[in-house]
């Protein structure tokens, strides 16, 4: 089993017979006017190629956000999938298209925040999301702008 690709996207808009369309793909940073700075939701969408032994049981899959420093900020997600598509046959290898919505992510101080994706307990992805501070004037930020996120690709 391997990562054919993995994109961060803002919202993936559509998905129809494994055709999806996303809004703000390839996010690789985001910018805020405060931090530490929640993000509601970003989503997730991973393509694997599965061998025909790898079609036969579950697997699981973890991620997690670390901080600039290299320490654990969230445990993002740690659940089991299942392929049930049509077994590939000799060498060939089936696709298998996830779509996760990443919750509960929030970015502590300005750096580059990795994105750990490990299936089967190995390491098999790294995405990098560089968090930075938005050039304001001195004011302090009011109500309304606590908090606010802006991604880039």
């Amino acid at each position: 089993m391997e990562i054919e690709f993995a994109i961060l996207a803002e919202k993936v808009e559509s998905v129809t017979g494994g055709i999806f369309s996303m809004k703000n793909g390839n996010i690789g940073s985001v910018t805020a006017t405060v931090f530490p700075v929640p993000h509601v939701a970003m989503m997730l969408v991973i393509r694997l190629a599965l061998l025909p032994a790898d079609c036969a049981r579950k697997h699981r899959y973890k991620i997690d956000l670390y901080n600039a420093n290299k320490q654990l900020l969230v445990a993002v997600a740690d659940d089991t999938f299942l392929y049930d598509g049509k077994l590939p046959t000799g060498n060939q290898k089936a696709a298998f298209m996830m779509y996760l919505t990443l919750r509960g992510l929030y970015f502590d101080a300005p750096g580059v925040f990795t994105l750990h994706i490990a299936l089967d307990g190995r390491l098999v992805k790294k995405l990098s999301i560089e968090a930075h501070l938005k050039a304001t004037d001195m004011s302090l930020p009011t109500e309304d702008e606590r908090g606010r996120v802006t991604l880039t690709a």
